[in-house]
């Protein structure tokens, strides 16, 4: 199951949602979540919310997009997590 942009305002952003570039949120949420889990985003963030937690998770978005684009060129292996 993907994020979508009220999941993510309500259970991560949890305030001031209009800060945020709406499809960037969405697009690192969904690629951590196909490469990393979606048991594994919410463990490590548990804890976290608003600031604090979205900045990262948008960060780790472009570097496995980055990854992921990289891999089609070089010998990088990033395959999707199976997961449970």
């Amino acid at each position: 199951m993907s994020f979508n942009w009220s999941e993510i305002c309500s259970n991560w952003i949890l305030q001031n949602c209009h800060e945020y570039n709406q499809d960037e949120c969405i697009e690192a949420f969904t690629i951590i979540e196909r490469y990393m889990g979606r048991d594994w985003l919410e463990e490590k963030y548990r804890y976290m919310k608003g600031l604090v937690a979205v900045i990262p998770i948008l960060e780790l978005g472009k570097i496995l997009k980055i990854l992921k684009e990289s891999s089609k060129k070089t010998v990088i292996s990033l395959q999707p997590h199976k997961g449970n």
